[in-house]
């Protein structure tokens, strides 16, 4: 493809974006280093250039990648480096002033802020800050806050935000609250006061979104058009991100395609010259990328429009790639933490694909040349499925590495997700807009609001449908699938770069990787032997049975300590993208707060929980209830085995805490030690028993000869009356513990 033939501007900025990538990964001493030795390199190849005549071009280019190098180093030194430096001299407890930029949370108990750090115990400061309050708040954009508070370094910080501020009921300090009632000129000339009319613009629109059109459809609208999705719901954000259309949800370059591709083409309907057309669409774009906060994906593609209107008031035509990278380039150079911004290299990566196969595969399906009109549609809407698909799969080509190291899974729905909501949601996008703007007038204004309603539902609807399929996602965390990944990703980025006979060869590659990878996912599947884990943390006892693709989930536990987090993580490693279920042992109010996060971002398809007791029913309804609003089914189980994955069965003994996991010949068995000796029967053709809960002061359970045992706790050890094989015995003495116990 030759990426970088006659493009040198596009060859220097993707030099800068690659020593930008690894100048995130080294510390400061090395990029002090690294400056010095390109200073000095660049001095000696100017030095050459000038004294010698030969080898110029050579020693020109040398001496521009050089230059790029130099200022990739010292924007990552000055724009990183040295920030955190002096972010981490405020750690500690200090009088500060904050100013709010950005609300991120809030609730009855806790309320989350983006701050500017101005003032550390009466020294002016300047630093991006994590507003943290331990209680419900009522201040917002532009407002100030004085306050004693506990100042960290934010550790997970992938942006510019340097510091976590913590502040408690007791040191709320004061607030002086911006003026809302001001003139609106008053506001912009006062501090912060843009960044008010935005904020409340943004609300503006978000409020008659949701007062036309409905607190779902509403909240969809913002997504798509404005990239708010702080009121969409986590089921929703689940099911697009599972069926691989959650780009749909933030503003990129195809929202701003869409949405000023039509004023552009308008214009031009009325014959606007050309020079107004694009100040007129540039103004446009920098309004809605001040609308969406200036995501990194807004940004991206609003830098690239500006640059392609610059060079068309110029010229008659743009080099892609070159303004692609140029984007890129401008943004690292004023954003530097953008490098470490997973949204802005998936925006870039996808476009990158688009802008380089996707022009070779549209030239090779020309329009049909019969004159017959049903050949001519049929043809006509067959190609536009054929480009749907092909500009599906190359962006999935170009996100493959990103799927894999970040989010360890890839959408196979997204083929045919796509290529039904993408139509659909350019129809939805439209019409809201309408709406909003006409939404007031009878007739008109109530169909428009009508259609995007039932637009909306269909939208989550499809996207549902998709993310609840069986093989909608497959796992790319198993060690094969990376190898194949990181293979395949090297791959395209050498024929990127190189000169292809025939351009079709590019083919090889996917093709090559969908077969190798198809091959290794099902020998994996097919060899792969199902295991349980137990996992004690706490006090809290889970096990989790995977087959390799789905999981079941048994928790002993009573909810007192969540560690459902660190377990769904541990889940996914071993290949599993879905929860098949959630046996519950008992219920308690600790477990509701945590099953309300899992159950809306997780896929769990149902839960078990026990014939509850009278002192229990309330809980049981409650969760319930919450199973039902997220798609979740629920039963109830008694003492009769119950099937909780394919091959694998459960049965209880409810009224001890007693149960049995058995797989094919082997049966995995529970107790809690702490119930009458009765229970303890069920385990005794266990091939593993795990003694749980808290102990009595002695007990004694049979067990089958030769049985690995697993203790809970060294008290429960130390209770214990049985002689037991200490080889296959496993005491823990720590808070954690956790063992893989293959099910044959």
């Amino acid at each position: 493809m030759q990426l970088f033939k006659r493009r040198p501007l596009c060859f220097f900025c993707f030099v800068f974006a690659a020593v930008c990538l690894i100048a995130a990964k080294i510390g400061l001493v090395a990029k002090l280093w690294i400056s010095v030795a390109v200073i000095l390199l660049v001095i000696a190849t100017a030095i050459c250039l000038f004294v010698t005549k030969r080898y110029r071009t050579a020693l020109f280019y040398l001496l521009f990648t050089l230059s790029f190098i130099l200022v990739a180093m010292l924007s990552s030194l000055f724009g990183i480096d040295l920030p955190q430096r002096r972010a981490e001299g405020y750690v500690g407890e200090h009088a500060v002033k904050l100013c709010v930029l950005d609300k991120e949370y809030s609730s009855e108990y806790s309320s989350e802020y983006t701050v500017k750090l101005e003032n550390v115990d009466g020294e002016k400061a300047s630093i991006n800050t994590r507003l943290l309050l331990n209680f419900k708040s009522d201040i917002d954009v532009g407002d100030t806050v004085y306050a004693n508070a506990s100042l960290s370094r934010n550790e997970d910080s992938n942006d510019n935000v340097l510091l976590v501020c913590v502040v408690d009921g007791e040191g709320r300090g004061l607030v002086k609250y911006f003026d809302r009632d001001a003139p609106i000129y008053e506001k912009l000339v006062s501090k912060n006061g843009a960044r008010v009319i935005l904020s409340e613009v943004k609300n503006a629109v978000s409020d008659r979104a949701n007062k036309l059109l409905g607190p779902l459809t509403g909240s969809l609208a913002c997504g798509f058009l404005i990239g708010d999705t702080e009121n969409i719901p986590d089921i929703v954000i689940r099911d697009f991100r599972r069926s691989g259309v959650s780009h749909l949800l933030a503003v990129s370059g195809m929202h701003i395609s869409i949405l000023l591709g039509a004023v552009e083409l308008l214009f031009r309907r009325f014959y606007i010259p050309k020079s107004i057309r694009c100040v007129t669409v540039s103004l446009l774009a920098f309004l809605l990328l001040c609308l969406t906060g200036f995501s990194m994906s807004a940004m991206r593609a609003v830098l690239m429009l500006w640059i392609t209107y610059l060079i068309f008031m110029l010229s008659e035509e743009a080099d892609a790639p070159t303004v692609l990278f140029a984007a890129l380039f401008v943004m690292l150079l004023t954003f530097p933490y953008a490098v470490s911004d997973v949204g802005m290299w998936m925006s870039f990566l996808a476009t990158l694909g688009l802008v380089t196969l996707y022009k070779p595969v549209y030239e090779k399906l020309p329009e049909t040349k019969s004159k017959n009109r049903f050949v001519k549609l049929l043809w006509a809407f067959g190609r536009l499925v054929i480009l749907a698909i092909v500009i599906t799969v190359i962006s999935n080509m170009f996100l493959m590495y990103i799927m894999c190291t970040v989010f360890g899974e890839v959408s196979i729905s997204a083929i045919p997700a796509n290529l039904l909501l993408s139509p659909i949601s350019t129809v939805f996008m439209f019409a809201c807009v309408t709406a909003m703007i006409f939404g007031s007038i009878p007739f008109v204004g109530t169909a428009f609001c009508f259609l995007c309603v039932k637009l909306g539902e269909l939208i989550t609807l499809i996207a549902k449908i998709f993310s609840r399929f069986e093989w909608s996602v497959v796992s790319l965390r198993p060690t094969f699938a990376r190898i194949i990944v990181i293979a395949f990703s090297i791959s395209l980025a050498v024929m990127l770069v190189i000169k292809l006979k025939r351009k079709w060869m590019f083919a090889a590659i996917p093709l090559a990787f969908a077969v190798a990878f198809g091959a290794c996912y099902t020998v994996r599947l097919a060899t792969y032997d199902t295991c349980a884990v137990y996992n004690y943390t706490r006090g809290n006892e889970t096990v989790y049975i995977s087959d390799g693709s789905k999981a079941c989930i048994v928790d002993m536990s009573n909810g007192a300590y969540s560690h459902y987090f660190e377990l769904i993580n541990d889940v996914e490693d071993s290949g599993a993208t879905e929860v098949e279920t959630i046996v519950f042992t008992n219920v308690s109010k600790k477990h509701l707060s945590t099953m309300n996060y899992i159950f809306r971002n997780k896929l769990v398809r149902s839960i078990f929980i026990p014939y509850p007791t009278d002192d229990q029913i309330d809980i049981s309804i409650r969760m319930t209830e919450l199973a039902y609003e997220c798609g979740v089914s629920v039963s109830l189980y008694d003492d009769k085995p119950v099937k909780i994955l394919d091959g694998v069965y459960i049965c209880a003994d409810i009224e001890n805490s007693a149960w049995l996991v058995s797989s094919g010949k082997q049966v995995l068995g529970y107790v809690d030690v702490e119930k009458e000796n009765s229970s303890k029967s069920l385990i005794s053709n266990a091939d593993t028993v795990i003694f749980g809960g808290v102990p009595c002061e002695e007990y004694y359970a049979d067990t089958k000869i030769g049985a690995k045992a697993i203790y809970s706790s060294s008290d429960v050890f130390d209770a214990q009356r049985s002689v037991v094989d200490y080889e296959n015995t496993y005491v823990n003495i720590y808070d954690k513990l956790k063992l893989r116990i293959k099910l044959e």
